[in-house]
């Protein structure tokens, strides 16, 4: 079966947790030349990505995307620091005081302060990440070469086109070679005839 080196596939996947998006483009090149970008959350698994990317090309430039983004606020922490807030609030009481200005402050106020609090990520368990991720690559890497093929075999039908076009010209030439030689004789003999004038040729 022929196959393209041009093709595109793109696949989504989610857990519920993080979404995970692959996207492959590739085009003509003589060796494998395989470019990955994708978050740092996927760099211990470089070498996994690049050996299933491998299963669907051989040669072509190939740019692979990888993008990653988490969904649920599930295992999102939003943690309130008292003692910083207490310190802020002092301190605005205090240049209020000095400085004659209202001193009310609210907690809306606080938490817009440095500090006051902080929000974490409980981090993903790796292997669900891998899963999630082999699984879309998969998926895009399907579609990918689904593309390859469909382009390789418009390039086949084309080539076949082309080939029979230059068989059925070469029939009509082999078919009329000989009346187009005896055409050419007749009409050079009719020169020669006409340079010679009364001079007898041998049409020998």
């Amino acid at each position: 079966m022929v196959t393209s080196m041009t093709g595109y596939g793109r696949a989504e996947r989610s857990d519920g947790k993080c979404r995970i998006t692959v996207e492959i483009k590739s085009v003509n090149n003589r060796y494998l030349d395989l470019n990955l970008r994708m978050p740092k959350l996927c760099n211990p698994y470089e070498a996994e990505i690049r050996a299933l990317l491998k299963r669907y090309m051989q040669r072509g430039k190939v740019d692979v995307s990888i993008t990653y983004e988490r969904i649920s606020s599930a295992d999102l922490s939003i943690l309130f620091h008292k003692e910083v807030a207490e310190e802020y609030r002092k301190a605005i009481l205090v240049m209020a005081r000095e400085m004659n200005l209202p001193g009310e402050v609210s907690a809306y106020q606080l938490i817009q302060l440095p500090e006051v609090v902080e929000q974490t990520e409980k981090q993903l368990d790796g292997q669900e990440v891998l899963s999630l991720l082999k699984s879309t690559l998969n998926e895009a890497g399907d579609a990918f070469q689904k593309t390859r093929m469909q382009e390789g075999a418009f390039l086949k039908r084309d080539l076949l086109d082309k080939l029979n076009e230059m068989e059925e010209n070469l029939s009509f030439i082999a078919a009329h070679s000989p009346q187009v030689v005896s055409e050419y004789e007749n009409r050079l003999k009719e020169r020669i005839h006409a340079l010679m004038e009364d001079k007898q040729i041998d049409e020998n």
